[in-house]
């Protein structure tokens, strides 16, 4: 039990640790966030040069986009990492992107994109758990 706590102490305490710069681990990790939200919905709105098909390499686009984006939103926001509600609001933000898509004459919105990004973000919160489930299990 010692050693847990010391370890939820330690990892705090390195969040919350100024660098030279005198920003925090979780400022940088929202920053992260922010630029990656910015890229992912700048890149949803451009025009592409080739119609959208059924193409592997998109969904998995999709995919590793939205793990990532739940992985900087975890560590940017710690806190929130037991709720729902960023798992919710990816979900919404996906729907949105693909909402605003069909309504572009450049571009088309897909439920197949809207499924990538759920299975994106569904590979992330089942590894968290996993791995959360493993850590729990090993002894210190």
């Amino acid at each position: 039990m010692l050693c847990w706590i010391y370890h939820v102490d330690y990892r705090d305490r390195i969040l919350r640790e100024k660098d030279t710069h005198g920003l925090s681990m979780g400022r940088l990790y929202q920053f992260g966030f922010i630029v990656a939200l910015c890229t992912v919905s700048a890149l949803a709105v451009l025009p592409t040069d080739t119609l959208p098909g059924i193409d592997m390499w998109d969904k998995l686009n999709h995919a590793l986009a939205f793990f990532m984006l739940a992985l900087l939103m975890e560590k940017a926001w710690p806190n929130s990492a037991l709720s729902l509600r960023p798992l919710l609001m990816l979900l919404l933000y996906g729907f949105l992107i693909e909402a605003s898509q069909s309504l572009l004459s450049y571009r088309d919105g897909s439920v197949l994109d809207m499924l990538a990004n759920a299975v994106g973000l569904l590979s992330f919160y089942l590894l968290r758990f996993a791995i959360g489930r493993r850590r729990r299990s090993v002894p210190r």
